[in-house]
Order: structure tokens, then sequence, then C-alpha cells
């Protein structure tokens, strides 16, 4: 198998946490292929999927549409969440969990102190990108894709068995 499917896992996902933060959009293409991508590697690995992997999708699935529901989350960081948790299932989970919880806080803290280095009406202007985040963090519409995506693959050599 080689680094076929983490090299594929990483495209995947980059592509995804990048559509989301440019455009607010992460392509169907992405979780769909996610999950090929798991059953791809199990094929080749000449194995069954692990029942645990995809119970522990199930549930960050099951919890994300919760998420969905009370409009905390688009439901394309939902799927885009749970194909990527297929490959951490409970022995990554948790550390992915961490570490996705961390990236997202980090992730806020910079866009809010994009507030006070750019103050909406100040002397010095935004740049664009920054603005349009902004104007989104006031509808409540975050790039959930972006951190997710930092998170998996950062987790990457862990659940493939890089060194």
């Amino acid at each position: 198998m080689g680094l076929a499917i983490p090299i594929i896992f990483a495209a995947l996902v980059i592509y995804g946490a990048l559509s989301d933060l440019l455009t607010f959009r992460i392509p169907n293409a992405v979780p769909y292929g996610l999950v090929l991508l798991f059953a791809a590697q199990a094929v080749l690995a000449g194995q069954a999927p692990s029942f645990m992997n995809i119970a522990f999708a199930a549930i960050v699935l099951v919890i994300g549409v919760a998420f969905w529901w009370l409009r905390l989350m688009g439901g394309g960081d939902v799927k885009y969440l749970a194909s990527i948790s297929l490959f951490m299932g409970p022995e990554a989970g948790l550390d992915f969990v961490v570490l996705l919880t961390v990236i997202g806080l980090c992730f806020g803290g910079l866009l809010k102190l994009s507030t006070v280095l750019f103050p909406p009406g100040g002397s010095t202007r935004a740049p664009a990108f920054v603005t349009r985040l902004r104007e989104k963090i006031v509808l409540n519409q975050l790039p959930y894709g972006l951190p997710i995506g930092l998170a998996a693959v950062a987790m990457s050599p862990a659940i493939f068995g890089i060194r």
C-alpha cells in the first residue's frame, strides 16, 4: 500500500479545508472520497473495515447532526468531520478531538485578535480576506473545515503509522 493512501487522504483533507476557508463550502466529493478511501484502505489491507472506526464515525456524525440542527455547524463540516473520523477511530479519536479543540481555539483567537489589530472603521484596513471572515463570524458562520483539516493532517502520521 505504501504512501498512496496517506497522500490521497492528505490531499482530500487539505482540499476540503482550503475550500471551506475560501468559499465556506466543502464539496461533497471530499467526504465521499474519504469514505471511499477508507473502504479502499481496508480492501488493500485484505480485511474488513474496522467496526470500531465505523462506530466512532457514526457517533461523531450523530453529534455533528445535533450541532447542525442547532445551527452551530454547517452540513458540509459535519460530513467532513465524520468522514475524517473514520480514519481516527477510537484509538486516535480523543487525541484528534483535543487537537481539533486547540487548533479551533487558536483560530478563533486569531480572528478575535484581527478585530483588535484592524478595528472596523479604524485607520488601518483589514485585508479583504479577514474582513470577509469577520462578516461571517457575525452570522455565526465559521470555516470549521480549516481547524478540522489541520488537526487531521497533524494526526496523519499516527493514524497511518508513519514515522
